[in-house]
């Protein structure tokens, strides 16, 4: 091999796309936190789906709003 076509220090070997995670990526680089991880996506979520029993106990003890 020439000179020029071997890897320096700062290089990494290529990696293939199915190799490759983005969400990984995303991870490392702007410190990202998956939806389903965040405490404020799950806190909103949990807020809508307390809204159905609430709306189920109201409906059953006759109140109207």
């Amino acid at each position: 091999m020439t000179e020029d076509l071997m890897l320096k220090e700062g290089d990494s070997a290529y990696a293939p796309a199915s190799a490759t995670s983005v969400q990984r990526t995303w991870k490392r680089v702007c410190n990202w936190v998956a939806p389903s991880k965040d405490p404020e996506i799950i806190a909103k979520w949990d807020y809508y789906k307390s809204l159905s029993m609430r709306s189920s106990n109201a409906l059953q003890i006759g109140e109207t709003k």
